[in-house]
């Protein structure tokens, strides 16, 4: 048998592009879980500085994707926040697109945007006050971000029914 990282990266190069980056070893897992573990020791979260980890969308106004928007602009407004929007999947817009779709729909949104590409590991972003996972797909990217002092996973809905019954659905 092989040691779990060789096995990942063995199964790694199976996976379509798109799905590499959502592959975590089980070091990145065991550090991740002793960074919740001493998160939960802090009384305040600072959040001049926000991360979040936002699939490739096509529409700014769509669910989930209007919602994190909305909650950004929101802590941009009331505490003064800077947003750094990851776009990360298959690109359906220029960054430039999406920033200025972005500024007219959430004026006060206080953000950057960058792409996030499938070869590039979520540790090359800058650091953050705080980190969010948008949709489980983000939660790895999230496990492999060690910049930030906290990471939260932003729940909207039961995300499995977004997906048809099958092996997506069950993840």
């Amino acid at each position: 048998a092989l040691p779990p990282e060789k096995a990942t990266a063995a199964a790694n190069q199976y996976l379509e592009p798109e799905f590499s980056m959502f592959s975590v070893t089980p070091e990145e897992l065991r550090l991740n879980s002793d960074f919740v573990s001493s998160m939960r020791q802090l009384k305040q979260v600072p959040a001049e500085r926000l991360l979040w980890f936002v699939p490739s969308f096509d529409n700014i106004y769509r669910g989930g994707i209007r919602t994190v928007f909305m909650a950004a602009e929101h802590l941009a407004r009331t505490l003064g926040s800077r947003n750094m929007i990851a776009i990360y999947g298959r690109e359906r817009g220029s960054i430039s697109i999406i920033t200025a779709m972005a500024g007219k729909a959430f004026p006060g949104l206080n953000a950057e945007f960058v792409s996030l590409t499938d070869e590039q590991h979520p540790s090359t972003l800058p650091p953050a006050d705080a980190a969010f996972a948008t949709l489980w797909t983000s939660a790895y990217l999230l496990a492999q971000y060690d910049k930030c002092k906290a990471k939260f996973y932003f729940m909207q809905d039961f995300e499995p029914s977004f997906y048809p019954a099958g092996s997506v659905y069950g993840a």
